[in-house]
């Protein structure tokens, strides 16, 4: 809260050449002091000024009228505040992928190994099975309701091999979902084409339903499994887990929910 800070002052030009107007020190406690109606004042000075000019007072008065502390919180202040990770699994199993029986078919149960599909839940899983309270995964859920504690965040994990067939729904789907407690991780096996799933994962861009109603945040992250086929599986897991603490920590900001017995800031 003591611990100086300098600010310095510049006037902003459009080609890069800012010219600077002045300088000044202060602290955390000296700027909540602007409180109340009350303001803080500044002197903004310019050393050479200063050091040229007998008559020289300041280049101006920087004038604070508030000043609040907002914490930011992380993903492990919700972790250990009493956030549940709640893990869902769903898994594609339309007539694309092949019948079960064939070695072709990426749903195959082949006795030397596993296919990927299981590759992909098992490295999915055994990393967000340390958060998840109970280690119980649901296959597959709709209609999920909000818990009324708010202490309960849901991960859908999709692995599919890449065919959409209700774009419009989905997007508007994925773009409702983005208000709830909820991240979605898809994991696209065999070697379609897997635009669509790209399409989804707002990273390059804000995703939007087919109505214009833009997402509150991005939920989706994809990851192509045959980038990761001759890969240690902590590797696909760290791919498709990167940003999700990230989005944990966003959705209890938006809604200014902070971490359960968390100490005031």
């Amino acid at each position: 809260m003591e611990k100086a800070i300098q600010v310095m002052c510049y006037d902003y030009d459009n080609d890069g050449g800012h010219d600077f107007i002045g300088e000044f020190q202060t602290s955390v406690s000296r700027m909540c002091e602007a409180r109340d109606g009350v303001p803080v004042e500044f002197e903004c000075i310019n050393p050479k000024k200063q050091r040229k000019k007998k008559n020289y007072k300041n280049s101006g008065i920087i004038i604070l009228r508030s000043c609040k502390i907002n914490r930011d919180y992380s993903f492990l202040d919700y972790i250990l505040g009493g956030c549940q990770l709640m893990f869902t699994v769903g898994i594609d199993f339309t007539a694309s992928n092949g019948n079960p029986l064939d070695p072709s078919s990426l749903h195959y149960i082949n006795p030397m190994g596993t296919n990927e599909y299981l590759s992909a839940i098992w490295a999915v899983g055994q990393i967000i099975q340390d958060y998840d309270s109970d280690k119980m995964f649901p296959a597959l859920g709709f209609g999920a309701q909000l818990p009324p504690d708010w202490k309960q965040y849901f991960i859908l994990l999709i692995i599919t091999d890449g065919v959409i067939s209700d774009m419009e729904e989905t997007r508007h789907a994925v773009v409702q979902a983005s208000k709830l407690p909820m991240s979605i991780i898809i994991v696209g096996v065999g070697n379609a084409d897997f635009a669509a799933m790209e399409f989804l994962d707002g990273d390059s861009r804000t995703l939007r339903s087919h109505t214009g109603e833009e997402a509150a945040r991005d939920i989706v992250q994809f990851v192509p499994f045959r980038e990761f086929r001759n890969a240690a599986k902590e590797t696909l897991a760290k791919a498709v887990l990167a940003e999700l603490p990230q989005q944990v920590v966003q959705y209890f900001k938006h809604k200014n929910l902070p971490p359960t017995h968390s100490e005031p800031a």
